[in-house]
């Protein structure tokens, strides 16, 4: 019985030990979870800090892509700008040129008119006055003639 004793004895630190150990394989295998979870946490925001980094990288690109559009943008409407104004400006030299050049045609016209009224003013006037000498020497000559048929 001592023997049955010792050996059932035996038997309880056996389980004893078997219990603990399970217990502890148990409790290794709950921390190992544990730290497997930590470990996906941390790796989980180091991820989210890279993916954070990588976005604010790509905003700022975006930003200074906008911004350089912008300023493309204000270059080529400054430029249409100073290509419209110097438009304006030669538009409106050639219409003050045109213009001029209308009004010196014009008075060009006026002068060479006046003149060939005049130069036709003047030859109608010597031919009536040419007419009017021919008139009165028609005269005279009928005059002279009928003068000398009456004697």
């Amino acid at each position: 019985m001592k023997k049955l004793l010792e050996k059932m004895e035996m038997k309880n630190q056996e389980l004893k030990i078997q219990k603990s150990q399970n217990q502890i394989q148990e409790k290794n295998y709950y921390q190992k979870k544990s730290i497997e979870k930590i470990m996906n946490k941390k790796l989980l925001k180091q991820q989210m800090k890279e993916y954070s980094k990588i976005k604010k990288i790509q905003r700022e690109d975006v930003e200074e892509e906008r911004r350089l559009r912008q300023e493309g943008n204000q270059q080529v409407i400054k430029i249409l700008g100073d290509s419209i104004l110097k438009l304006q400006e030669i538009l409106t030299t050639e219409k003050k040129q045109r213009e001029t050049a209308q009004s010196q045609m014009f008075r060009m016209f006026d002068e060479m008119n006046s003149y060939l009224n005049g130069e036709l003013n003047a030859e109608k006037s010597e031919r009536e006055a040419t007419e009017e000498s021919i008139i009165n020497l028609i005269d005279q000559r009928c005059n002279r003639v009928e003068n000398s048929l009456r004697k």
